[in-house]
């Protein structure tokens, strides 16, 4: 092959791979521009559909409007057409006003109760109802250290179960216990009658137990011991105040399901604090028993029951 013809090859080659870079290119470009154009028809749809959306959002917001306005019209009718106007209930609201003034000369008189009480230091108080070595410490914890703070943060309702939680107190008859000696140095509680005599005659009152077993009824005794009922005194105190026992006590408390027992011993509890009130007690005849329970005694019958009452 000559000189000639080898370049001639040569330059045809170059020119073949230089059409096929311009095509590859040209190929290459077209691809991107395809590419863009799709995108953009799609950025298109996405944007009709957007707009779509938003006239349909109008349309809607326009009719709920439409049909609010409308309820207000009606609204508006009906007031309009009413003939008579309702009267105010005077006597009802009176009648609140009237409660309102009580419960705040209530509260008042609450306090005014609270500030005459005497003061009397944590140990003092525990000790004249027989808990100071329960529950001194208790208190003292807490920073309790007299009558009136302790009177001061009980609440108006739930005692008991506030001084379950806050103080530790675990029995319902030791609950009352301080309770009604709050009470009492309040002057809400009457010495008179029953607890005069409690205190005149209170060398022959019984124990707890003495006093189930004469009624027939010791196999209770230490129910009432872990309800905190282990005092007779203190029984009766408590039934001079409004912290009574009554069956749901019995139930709840005492864990006595039968109904029937808690009923007859409820009926010799109101007998013997009757007897007590009114000097009775003491004026019947006397047994002698042991040396531990000398003390006077009076017969009752109950229905199918026939008891002793101390």
């Amino acid at each position: 092959m000559s000189i000639n013809q080898e370049l001639s090859f040569d330059q045809k080659s170059i020119n073949r791979f230089n059409n096929f870079q311009s095509e590859s290119r040209c190929n290459d470009l077209i691809e991107q521009w395809q590419d863009k154009i799709q995108s953009l028809q799609q950025n298109i749809q996405e944007m009709q559909k957007q707009k779509q959306d938003v006239k349909n959002a109008l349309i809607e917001a326009q009719s709920r409007m439409k049909n609010k306005r409308g309820q207000i019209d009606d609204q508006l009718n009906e007031t309009k057409s009413l003939d008579t106007i309702i009267p105010i209930n005077l006597a009802k609201l009176n009648n609140s006003m009237s409660q309102i003034l009580d419960d705040s000369i209530t509260t008042q008189e609450s306090q005014s109760q609270i500030q005459s009480v005497k003061f009397q230091p944590i140990a003092s108080f525990l000790m004249e109802i027989g808990l100071k070595e329960r529950y001194f410490q208790n208190f003292i914890d807490l920073k309790i250290y007299d009558n009136v703070s302790l009177q001061n943060s009980l609440p108006s309702t739930n005692q008991c179960k506030y001084l379950l939680n806050k103080y530790g107190i675990d029995r319902l008859g030791y609950q009352r216990r301080i309770l009604a000696k709050l009470d009492e140095q309040m002057g809400l509680i009457s010495k008179k009658g029953l607890l005069e005599n409690l205190e005149l005659y209170q060398n022959q009152i019984p124990t707890i137990k003495d006093w189930l077993k004469s009624i027939n009824f010791q196999q209770y005794y230490p129910n009432f011991t872990l309800a905190g009922y282990d005092s007779f005194q203190y029984l009766i105190y408590l039934e001079q105040s409004q912290y009574k026992l009554n069956l749901l006590d019995f139930k709840d408390s005492f864990f006595i399901d039968n109904e029937s027992d808690s009923k007859l011993i409820l009926a010799h509890l109101t007998i013997i604090c009757d007897k007590i009130t009114n000097l009775n007690l003491w004026n019947v005849q006397t047994q002698k028993k042991t040396k531990e329970s000398d003390f006077s005694l009076v017969q009752c019958a109950l229905p199918n029951n026939k008891c002793v009452i101390f």
